[in-house]
């Protein structure tokens, strides 16, 4: 990054802002910062000093109604071409057949050796990045945003990829994912487990949920219950593949709800989620692998 010492002026994060609306990505704060910095040949504290160099451009920022802040920069008008943003976490799937086909068979040749390389960005962002400067045939006629949709259905339920140990993006046969299915099946609980009833994850989620003012996020929630409780939780012990599967089984209503929040998931309390809207994770069903 190139830093500089003069004023960027307004062009810089506005430019940045119009070449999110190209790539159909939501201009969260977060997502912004590094397209601005690039831009602006600076660096800069955190999310939210964005906030002050959005408002002398005169765009508009939208703060959402959220238990984690979630802050958006949008034009004030919006180009006539614009399509919408695209949901990353939707599970509708526009696409072909005929793309999906030609996907699957690049990723068997691409990722027979080593895994997908990310860049600087990591996970799913990072993946969509990587196949969008490929200029592949089959993904030419998507936006940014469509392509990190795509390695979101890819990763879930078209089973073309996933993580590896080591958090790379590999193919769905050599993931963590895979590895847990077939563990799944088995009921296996693929480790060491100490939380083996249901009681005992309702009582572990509820304590953790206490200590964190009745939100946490989902990835942390292993690590949570394990510096609360002492204790290991496995999701395929309870004979599910996935924890936002586990977490909405109907033995744990009440206890716990699954939020989409900032294109992440989050873990609230059950009866905090029953006062709000009544969303959960899109397209879950709590159906355990037998």
């Amino acid at each position: 990054m190139c830093i500089t010492s003069e004023r960027p002026g307004a062009q810089p994060i506005i430019r940045a802002v119009e070449g999110m609306y190209r790539d159909r990505i939501a201009p969260t704060i977060a997502a912004l910062r590094p397209r601005y910095e690039a831009l602006a040949c600076l660096g800069l504290e955190s999310d939210y000093d964005l906030i002050p160099v959005a408002q002398e451009a005169d765009l508009m920022v939208k703060k959402l109604a959220d238990p984690v802040d979630r802050v958006m920069i949008l034009l004030r008008r919006t180009p006539k071409w614009f399509k919408g943003f695209v949901d990353p976490l939707s599970t509708a799937d526009p696409y072909p057949q005929h793309m999906w086909n030609d996907l699957s068979k690049y990723l068997g040749r691409a990722l027979d050796k080593e895994p997908l390389k990310t860049y600087e960005f990591g996970g799913r962002y990072g993946a969509a990045v990587a196949l969008h400067k490929r200029r592949l045939r089959f993904l030419q006629s998507y936006t940014l945003g469509e392509v990190v949709h795509i390695v979101q259905l890819a990763m879930g339920g078209r089973q073309l990829l996933g993580y590896s140990k080591g958090k790379e993006i590999t193919t769905w046969e050599n993931s963590v994912a895979a590895a847990k299915k077939r563990a799944a099946q088995k009921m296996d609980p693929a480790g060491d487990v100490n939380i083996a009833s249901w009681q005992q994850l309702r009582q572990a989620i509820s304590q953790v949920l206490r200590d964190h003012q009745g939100c946490v996020r989902l990835s942390q929630l292993k690590d949570a219950i394990a510096w609360r409780c002492g204790s290991y939780l496995a999701e395929t012990a309870f004979g599910y593949d996935r924890m936002s599967h586990l977490l909405v089984a109907p033995e744990l209503e009440g206890v716990c709800a699954v939020r989409v929040r900032e294109a992440q998931l989050f873990v609230v309390r059950g009866e905090a989620a029953g006062r709000q809207e009544p969303a959960v994770v899109r397209g879950v069903t709590a159906v355990a692998v037998r």
